[in-house]
């Protein structure tokens, strides 16, 4: 059962140089997992400070408990939030990430409190995400994912997965 709650924090993630050494690292260092990869995620019309941003980047997800991990490796090195923050403070720490049920309205919230929209982008079932330059004041980004049945239902099945993992298959493809 998932128990964040929009507005809270419900994920950190990390950008790393390799997704399957990340994953069995995070496996065996704290239980997380298991990891459910998306290779070559594919972003719907992705934006970077407002101009179009496609990339080539993968990522897989897994629960530690109720905290969910995201780890991120790019692929290419065209400008992104990922790779931009890769070349300015390294590999690790990225983003934490809340959810919002009026992501319009968050948006907005957060911007006015003086944390830019930096890069927007849709997935999956018509659900909005974007990121917020909070790194003054978190030390990292801000990830605000639209909290649609589509990311409920998600999340969900990723900490049920954790909720009865042996241990083995650290990292899994989406669909398999």
């Amino acid at each position: 059962m998932l128990t964040q709650l929009p507005g809270s924090v419900y994920q950190i993630a990390y950008l790393v140089p390799d997704l399957e050494q990340a994953a069995r690292h995070w496996a065996k260092l704290t239980g997380a997992g298991p990891f459910t990869a998306f290779p070559h995620f594919e972003f719907v019309d992705p934006h970077y400070h407002g101009k179009p941003a496609p990339i080539d980047l993968s990522i897989a997800l897994g629960f530690s408990d109720g905290l969910c991990i995201e780890i991120m490796q790019q692929h290419d090195e065209r400008p992104s939030v990922f790779q931009d923050w890769r070349v300015e403070k390294g590999y690790g720490l990225h983003h934490v990430a809340t959810l919002a049920e009026d992501f319009p309205a968050a948006l907005d919230q957060w911007n006015a409190d003086g944390a830019p929209t930096v890069f927007e982008a849709g997935f999956g079932a018509d659900t909005r995400l974007a990121f917020l330059d909070t790194r003054e004041s978190l030390g990292c980004y801000l990830e605000v994912v639209e909290y649609t049945e589509f990311v409920r239902g998600a999340l969900t099945g990723l900490r049920e997965a954790n909720e009865g993992w042996d241990g083995q298959e650290v990292l899994r493809s989406f669909g398999a």
